[in-house]
């Protein structure tokens, strides 16, 4: 283990001046750093960068980790200074290249004719890759996509040309955030930013998103301006920190792996649910990444429970948002929230038979049939919340009017009961007034048009289950004002209802 009470001390960092200032042009106070003896280590805030801190267990870990790290952010939020100042305090062979403009020749050298001139072969440069320690891909997602093809394998393989890269130990990447679908291509700031193939994004173990400037607090943004230049940084604490991570992750407990392998697994087919399907891959990489947080919080001497932990890994290893998919925070920390239920879970046949459930609404089906004192109140209402958090707003009222059917006595608790009937009450209200009115834009008229040509069929079957079924779907159209695929709605509520009244077994 490094000898850290050597290492450099972590003291504030003073702003660099060009020139002596006296007190008539000294201007405003400059704002103090925080004085860092009597804090944990923050080895960002000792590169400069502010405003990162929530990334720091992240950054460290996976330089422990040593897997691929991708960094997505608004142009000029310090993704490349991140990473270029951590390569240069290591003191790596690092080679930095902006994908955007560099040709894949000028990684492998000059190329010239062999004695024979049957083949080329690679004359090597200063700036060519064969004994870099750490590359660097910079504006990743704006190369060609036949020069993104040759990047894969050196990300995933470390390998170019089929030939291995033995000293090459780090790969990173940047990018800008790719357009959603619902974007205004006028008001894109990075309109030149396309979406990665989701090959090559899966690939990537780390990805983090750093605020823009404006993102940040007053008081950030006035320590950048003041001590965001590079200061001068040996790379004592960050080896250091480095080092313990590796030492923490080889003394972890079964106990703590066997956790994350359950919440691992629990994860699988919610995120499908959610359409955001994570491969074996990404599996094997999600138990990694886990233990590696676990031991970069306890190196950074934060304070942190493992389920803090696991959200901390969710949060920074999924790599749909590369791809140009909309990652909803609140919906990714109710599917999450759901697997670490799993974990907690006592290790009973029924809680078995919960765990087994292949997703958060087979969940609640099988713990409304269990007897009442098998779960808690608490441990019941967190499955329902979770279910009801994990789908959309047309899916939540469907699946709330089938588990209000299927719930018998006083068994949730008095939040969950409100976010349960808070769609329920919508409906009643709705049913409540004569008549409503809508008017829609000429573009929704073909979504309404579906809307009602289903309510009318569902109205002439003359059951109370589908004239509330209608009256769902014009709620939706009518009080939240929301596309939908009314069919898609009305199966689902049919394969709900079969779930819920036990007619149906959970698959």
């Amino acid at each position: 283990m490094p000898n850290f009470q050597s290492a450099r001390p972590v003291a504030a960092v003073a702003p660099r001046s060009t020139h002596d200032l006296s007190t008539t042009d000294a201007g405003p106070p400059v704002p103090a750093l925080p004085p860092q003896p009597e804090r944990p280590p923050q080895p960002l805030r000792d590169f400069g960068l502010f405003g990162l801190d929530h990334l720091e267990p992240a950054v460290v870990a996976a330089l422990a980790d040593a897997q691929p790290l991708l960094l997505i952010g608004q142009p000029g939020c310090a993704k490349s200074e991140l990473l270029n100042r951590v390569a240069s305090a290591l003191g790596l062979r690092h080679r930095h290249y902006n994908a955007s403009m560099v040709s894949f020749d000028d990684l492998l050298g000059f190329p010239v004719p062999t004695a024979d001139r049957t083949s080329l072969v690679h004359l090597h440069t200063k700036d060519d890759i064969w004994d870099a320690e750490s590359v660097f891909i910079d504006e990743i997602s704006r190369c060609r996509p036949e020069l993104q093809n040759k990047f894969f394998s050196i990300v995933h393989e470390r390998k170019v040309n089929g030939q291995p890269l033995g000293s090459l130990v780090y790969r990173w990447s940047a990018m800008n955030p790719p357009p959603g679908p619902d974007d205004d291509p006028a008001e894109l700031c990075c309109a030149g930013s396309v979406p990665l193939d989701f090959a090559l994004a899966d690939r990537f173990a780390w990805v983090l998103e750093l605020p823009a400037f404006d993102e940040l607090d007053h008081a950030t943004r006035g320590l950048i301006l003041a001590h965001g230049d590079a200061p001068k940084n040996d790379g004592r604490l960050l080896r250091f920190l480095i080092e313990e991570t590796r030492l923490h992750v080889a003394a972890l407990g079964d106990d703590v792996r066997a956790n994350v392998h359950t919440w691992v697994n629990a994860l699988t087919a919610p995120m499908r649910a959610a359409g955001w399907p994570i491969s074996g891959r990404r599996a094997v990489m999600l138990v990694r990444c886990a233990v590696a947080m676990v031991a970069a919080h306890r190196a950074l001497q934060i304070t942190a429970s493992l389920e803090e932990c696991l959200w901390a890994t969710l949060r920074f290893c999924v790599p749909h948002a590369a791809a140009g998919k909309v990652v909803e925070p609140a919906r990714l920390r109710a599917i999450h929230r759901a697997a670490w239920r799993d974990v907690q879970l006592p290790p009973t046949p029924a809680a078995l038979r919960i765990r087994e459930a292949p997703d958060p609404v087979a969940r609640v089906a099988i713990a409304l049939q269990l007897t009442d004192d098998t779960l808690t109140k608490a441990q019941l209402s967190e499955l329902v919340t979770d279910a009801l958090a994990s789908r959309s707003l047309p899916h939540r009222y469907v699946l709330a009017r089938n588990i209000a059917a299927a719930l018998k006595g006083d068994r949730l608790t008095a939040a969950a009961y409100e976010v349960l009937f808070d769609p329920l009450g919508k409906l009643r209200e709705f049913m409540g007034e004569a008549s409503h009115r809508i008017e829609a834009p000429r573009q929704k008229a073909r979504h309404l048009d579906a809307v009602n040509a289903c309510c009318a069929r569902l109205t002439r079957r003359g059951q109370p289950r589908d004239f509330e079924m209608a009256n769902i779907l014009n709620t939706l159209i009518v009080v939240e004002r929301v596309e939908f695929d009314p069919e898609e709605l009305v199966a689902l509520d049919a394969r709900w209802h079969g779930l819920f009244s036990g007619r149906q077994e959970v698959a």
